[in-house]
């Protein structure tokens, strides 16, 4: 099924690089489409927004006049008042419905009324217009019967007239055909998500940008394009559509350069991301150029390894990557009922499973069952759940913009003193315990960093600290005092435990009000007002006071502030 999948997209995908109206009567199932579509006038809009977005099979009745003459799949032994399209029969030919559509969000730009008539409204006789006309900038000639005359709506300037043909100049019909040539971005990235589909992956698109940058179009810098633009985590396809490689001048093109005009990274976390030197995991995602003349017959194979990298299906030999990128996908993956019921096949038996106790040999593969493997995935699931799942993950894809602005707004309630904080070092743990606030003491020693000096925030997704710390109301955010403070020393507190642990939402003014706890201030100011932006204000003698308690807790060793009786002697004043 899979290769007769890929071979009718290729089929389809070859054609629309002739920029010509293509005959989608010709495809096997048409007639049974447009049955279960209503008409094929309203094939369009099934394809797009109804019955064939996913990849299911559909089913529908029909009156004995109203069907097809020949079923395409009769051999079904299907009923006589029933018809049935297959996901692999009904896609390409909603490929190539959609490309013969006129791009309908084009119409409010001057001069695209009249390319559409002269296309005979036809999306793919457009593209093959403009192209030319694009390309060779000559001027677009348009019968003077077809120039649209609303006032209401966009005009069309004319050049000059020769005969009864209008000259329209280059400038002012450059913005229609580069619209209705820019539809076919659409096209490419179905063709790039139909090879999910084949494995029961169905993507939803979340957000589309439209960014103008020249360096980024022609794929120069693309790592800074990545960190900038990437949005969600580990679940989210960060798909980026460029222009065209241009790697003249000696520009850096990197990871894409001729040659390789389509790149997935591997999932963060997997050996190969490593070996590739990505960095941070803002970096994820896949790189397409339209450059990639993705109608050609050998374009569809590299989407398709490409893709591959990107689920971290790549791996060749068996191994907990590979395992737990079965299992993270378990949850977006649409396995039918049989799949579910029976088990989930892992590899093939040749590999070899000396010994195993789990699993069994059937029909020529090894098939783990359901009861063995869903214990299994749930725990890996679940000791991931806060790098894939939570707030505090989508924000970490971003620390690099937004906790600079947050350190930018904390600090800004301090710019009238002589106190500045500098961002050192940035982290990120996966702990379900930790990321609730349970087990702070041990977080924190665990995750420290630095010096008495340095100060260690600790952003977690609860929403309170009630887990951190027993209060009256539930606190946003809890710092330590410095530990040569009494109580630090009596309530068992070791110097590992110092600094902030902030609850999700928190504002910076709330941290920064927190903060002079850490600096050693007992009687901390308040923020001036209930508002987010109301921080606290400071007096000269409050600022001569922080002056002095950060010289004594924050810059003498903690070697030289440890009291020198014993523990045992403490609990006695206690």
């Amino acid at each position: 099924m899979l290769n007769t999948k890929i071979n009718a997209c290729l089929a389809s995908l070859f054609l629309l690089t002739l920029g010509l109206e293509l005959d989608c009567k010709k495809f096997e199932c048409y007639e049974d489409a447009v049955h279960l579509a209503g008409s094929a006038e309203k094939l369009p809009f099934q394809c797009l927004h109804g019955l064939f977005r996913d990849s299911l099979s559909r089913q529908g009745p029909c009156l004995e006049k109203g069907c097809p003459a020949v079923k395409c799949n009769a051999e079904e032994e299907l009923q006589a008042n029933q018809v049935t399209v297959h996901a692999s029969q009904y896609q390409p030919i909603c490929s190539c419905v959609r490309y013969n559509t006129v791009a309908a969000h084009c119409y409010n730009v001057g001069c695209y009324r009249e390319l559409v008539a002269l296309s005979g409204e036809s999306g793919g006789k457009l593209r093959d217009i403009c192209n030319w006309h694009l390309a060779s900038r000559a001027d677009l000639r348009v019968p003077v019967e077809m120039l649209y005359q609303d006032e209401k709506g966009p005009v069309c300037r004319v050049s000059k007239m020769s005969g009864q043909v209008a000259l329209v100049g280059y400038a002012d019909y450059k913005a229609a055909c580069e619209c209705g040539v820019g539809s076919v971005v659409e096209d490419f990235f179905n063709f790039s998500i139909e090879m999910p589909q084949s494995v029961h992956v169905k993507f939803t698109i979340k957000v589309v940008q439209i960014i103008v940058h020249h360096d980024w179009a022609l794929g120069v810098n693309s790592t800074e394009m990545r960190r900038r633009l990437h949005l969600g985590d580990s679940r989210d396809l960060n798909l980026y559509i460029i222009e065209k490689i241009d790697g003249s001048d000696g520009q850096d093109t990197r990871p894409l350069d001729s040659d390789r005009q389509v790149y997935c990274t591997p999932p963060y976390g997997f050996s190969r991301w490593s070996v590739e030197d990505l960095g941070l995991p803002h970096q994820d995602g896949c790189i397409l150029s339209l450059g990639f003349q993705f109608g050609s017959v050998e374009a569809f194979p590299w989407i398709y390894q490409e893709m591959q990298r990107w689920f971290g299906f790549c791996t060749k030999d068996g191994s907990v990557e590979v395992l737990t990128a079965h299992c993270r996908h378990n949850e977006l993956t649409r396995w039918n009922s049989r799949l579910q019921e029976k088990g989930f096949m892992i590899r093939e038996p040749n590999h070899g499973f000396p010994g195993s106790t789990c699993g069994r040999n059937e029909d020529s593969q090894w098939v783990v069952p359901a009861s063995d493997w869903e214990p299994l995935c749930d725990c890996i699931r679940e000791s991931g759940k806060a790098s894939r799942e939570s707030v505090m993950a989508k924000r970490y894809f971003r620390i690099d913009r937004d906790l600079e602005d947050e350190f930018d707004q904390i600090q800004s309630f301090y710019k009238d003193t002589r106190i500045q904080l500098r961002l050192r070092d940035l982290d990120l743990r996966v702990n379900e315990r930790w990321a609730d606030g349970h087990d702070s003491a041990h977080m924190r020693e665990t995750l420290y960093k630095g010096g008495s000096r340095d100060l260690n925030l600790y952003y977690i997704e609860a929403e309170q600290l009630e887990n951190v710390v027993l209060t009256k109301e539930p606190l946003k955010v809890y710092c330590s005092f410095p530990y040569s403070s009494w109580w630090a020393y009596l309530a068992y507190s070791e110097p590992e435990h110092d600094g902030c642990i902030v609850a999700a939402g928190a504002w910076p003014s709330v941290t920064a009000t927190a903060l002079q706890h850490w600096m050693g201030v007992m009687n901390a100011r308040d923020r001036s007002c209930g508002d987010p932006e109301c921080g606290p204000e400071f007096a000269e003698a409050d600022k001569e006071n922080m002056y002095r308690l950060l010289a004594l807790n924050r810059f003498v060793p903690i070697e030289k502030k440890r009291p020198v009786t014993a523990r045992a002697v403490a609990e006695g004043l206690i």
